[in-house]
């Protein structure tokens, strides 16, 4: 379908041009306006994405003991996928388009307390992560070269505002999350524990 503007729009007018539109045609118009917004959305969430409201005061700082996450295995689920340092900017997360991300705030592997690492939900990153089941390994690369390995104990859908998983632990926790759903209006949160 296609519009040619005339000269019975008068003056050239985009009021004039729209009131002599049919309603099918500004039906089509509408359509296009909403799919053209949802790729400019999807567009500007490769760059930042919005996951959690997050409480700062429980996150660990990074300790010298330990090293920082570099790569991440699920055997299961054939994902393999390098992980760099992520931040929390104004409410937004930063999360990288190619590999995971380690949120800088939390605990690293072998250190007391909740290591947080997310990814797009796509099928290069994070995209079979509904698949894992309880009892699969999660193994996370460190940068002095030791291999963490944990279990998989809870799988689970909260809504964006639902910080509780990523909060500080008492032990040494794995959590996983991802985008869920339709527009992605849901997490989807891996909680694993190490297999020593």
């Amino acid at each position: 379908m296609s519009f040619e503007i005339t000269d019975s729009v008068e003056g050239g007018s985009l009021g004039n041009f729209l009131k002599n539109l049919s309603r099918r045609q500004k039906g089509t118009m509408t359509c296009a306006f909403l799919v053209l917004l949802l790729l400019l959305s999807k567009t500007y969430q490769s760059t930042t994405y919005a996951f959690f409201s997050y409480d700062k005061t429980t996150a660990r700082s990074l300790s010298s003991t330990y090293s920082t996450p570099t790569f991440i295995n699920i055997p299961s689920l054939e994902i393999a996928l390098a992980i760099d340092e992520a931040t929390i900017s104004h409410g937004f997360w930063g999360i990288n388009t190619n590999s995971a991300s380690h949120l800088s705030s939390s605990p690293v592997p072998g250190e007391k307390g909740n290591t947080v690492i997310y990814a797009k939900n796509t099928p290069a990153n994070f995209g079979r992560l509904t698949s894992l089941k309880k009892g699969d390994v999660i193994v996370i690369d460190t940068k002095d070269g030791i291999m963490h390995e944990y279990e998989v104990i809870n799988l689970n859908v909260v809504s964006p505002t639902d910080s509780d998983l990523i909060n500080n632990t008492e032990k040494e926790m794995l959590t996983l999350y991802t985008s869920y759903g339709f527009g992605d209006l849901k997490r989807f949160v891996v909680r694993a524990t190490p297999i020593f």
